[in-house]
């Protein structure tokens, strides 16, 4: 930085931006429609913005491999006398899984800090937190710590294991109401300023949902929740659920901190996965589910009817690239043809979701409605659709799904196959 010089500075922009750019501008306050038009195109010609993008980078979050896997690093910082143990469980995709994450870190959150942080003191920063990093909630467990690693990952993994039976067992309704009033309090909380309201939306501009309805859909589903259907949920999806283990070891010449009395070192869970370095990381890319972002840089008005939406194709129908097509009511699509929904396409609606084709197939992509999702595969109903054939040479009717996420209040299949 001392080097730069001020003629380095010239043509800056036109540099930067010779291949291209896509800005995207959250505005609040008391601004038009025009004010907000006439602020971006200051900007456009501030930057010297003359050539946009036909469709922005890949983005995608990896799903977790199944079960437990642990992933050891040496730290990056040579004197630092700690280590680090963080766990990360990764639920589904989708509102009502944010919503029970959300719940289960107000009612763990302050047991977890009570029992590892005052009563066993595993270290000066123990904390747990709901987060949803781009596409899937997490539940993440984090302590900075003088302990060997291996140990404190065995307290982590005790502290769960334990208060996963204690909901299932011993969870009240009357701790369980206080915890899901304390929620919708917080999901309710009215902004104090523009920039408190300005973060509420940063995810929401990050994963390129748009979805800045979320909160209000969300209290209206933790209302409805009840202690049985949120013990059910855990036993059925938390407690299934993969998790990774990341281990920061100190590489400061200190001896680790002796054990406490009594105390003793973990077993590792059956099947548990090793990971060492990035390699192998990497090498899990290469195989891993991948979620990805919505990547269109259409104008969003073409992309967002307000009343319900019905499409209706004589042939095939194809949804690809990053399209998104989003709904404040129903979404319908019909096709005499197959329908397919891919490379990252994202259909969204507030209602029901119904797709009628001759064969579905939806590969990368994201699917979301409030309401019932409906496919139907309807190949030779009254002799009038044309037959699609499998590699097997048998008639294929039904629907496809690779590396896709579908979330609704209930999915209904009419189809002779899945895949």
């Amino acid at each position: 930085l001392p080097k730069v010089q001020r003629n380095d500075l010239d043509n800056l922009c036109q540099s930067l931006f010779v291949d291209g750019a896509h800005v995207e501008v959250l505005a609040l306050g008391n601004l038009t429609r025009d004010d907000a038009k006439q602020l971006s195109n200051k900007l456009v010609t501030g930057l010297k913005l003359t050539k946009p993008l036909k469709s922005l980078p890949y983005r995608a979050e990896a799903a977790f491999p199944t079960g437990s896997t642990l992933w050891e690093l040496d730290s990056a910082d040579v004197d630092d006398p700690n280590h680090a143990v963080m766990m990360k469980l990764q639920l589904p995709e989708g509102l009502e899984d944010e919503m029970h994450v959300m719940l289960l870190d107000k009612l763990l959150g302050a047991k977890f800090f009570e029992i590892l942080r005052t009563q066993q003191q595993l270290g000066y920063i123990v904390q747990m937190g709901a987060t949803v990093p781009l596409k899937l909630p997490q539940l993440v467990a984090l302590a900075q710590t003088e302990f060997p690693p291996d140990y404190v990952r065995g307290c982590i993994g005790k502290f769960m294991s334990e208060h996963f039976e204690f909901i299932q067992k011993t969870l009240t309704e009357d701790e369980f109401q206080v915890c899901k009033d304390g929620l919708l309090s917080q999901l309710r909380m009215k902004p104090k300023n523009l920039r408190e309201e300005a973060r509420r939306f940063v995810r929401q501009m990050n994963d390129r949902s748009f979805d800045f309805g979320w909160r209000e859909r969300g209290a209206c589903f933790v209302e409805k929740l009840t202690l049985e259907s949120f013990k059910s949920y855990v036993a059925e999806t938390v407690m299934k659920a993969p998790q990774i283990y990341v281990q920061v070891k100190k590489v400061f010449e200190k001896e680790d901190k002796a054990l406490p009395s009594g105390a003793t070192h973990f077993p590792d869970p059956d099947g548990l996965r090793r990971w060492s370095g990035e390699t192998t990381v990497n090498d899990f890319g290469d195989s891993a589910r991948w979620y990805p972002v919505n990547a269109s840089v259409a104008p969003a008005s073409k992309h967002a009817p307000p009343e319900n939406v019905e499409l209706s194709y004589p042939g095939n129908v194809l949804i690809t690239k990053g399209c998104q097509i989003t709904s404040d009511s129903t979404l319908r699509i019909d096709a005499v043809g197959t329908v397919t929904v891919e490379q990252g396409s994202v259909l969204t609606t507030r209602g029901a979701l119904t797709i009628n084709g001759s064969s579905i197939f939806i590969h990368q992509s994201s699917l979301t409605a409030s309401g019932p999702i409906t496919f139907i595969g309807t190949v030779g109903l009254g002799g009038q659709r044309p037959l699609i054939h499998s590699d097997s040479g048998n008639v294929s009717l039904g629907l496809e799904m690779i590396d896709s996420s579908i979330q609704g209040q209930g999915i209904e299949v009419n189809c002779s196959w899945m895949n």
